[in-house]
């Protein structure tokens, strides 16, 4: 059923259609944009959260290595460094590679690296 027959009136409810579907349009964009926005920059936080805890083991790894340079670091304590999943368990580790006396005291089973009884 046409509410009217008069062609400037239909062109004029097209044109209004046609202006609110682009204002929508329009809305939803600004909406998926921001979204979008907020999820990178959840994920760039994470990102970057995670790229500085891998430095920091890197550093720990090079700590231990500076500290016990005539041993290669062994493959078990390079893992358990790598596996880190705190900064609380990764500060104790810098503590461990600073007071250990040699090597061995920082593979996992030892007395006080936290792996040990």
């Amino acid at each position: 059923m046409m509410l009217s027959t008069d062609p400037r009136i239909e062109k004029e409810l097209e044109d209004i259609v046609a202006a609110w579907k682009q204002e929508e349009r329009e809305r939803m964009i600004r909406e998926a944009k921001a979204e979008g926005r907020a999820a990178g920059r959840v994920e760039g936080l994470e990102k970057g959260a995670a790229g500085i805890t891998e430095g920091e083991k890197r550093g720990l790894l090079y700590l231990v290595s500076m500290r016990f340079g005539d041993q290669p670091i062994p493959d078990e304590l390079h893992d358990t460094i790598m596996n880190i999943a705190s900064e609380e368990e990764l500060l104790k580790w810098y503590r461990f590679a600073y007071e250990a006396e040699s090597l061995t005291d920082l593979l996992p089973g030892k007395r006080g690296n936290g792996h040990g009884a």
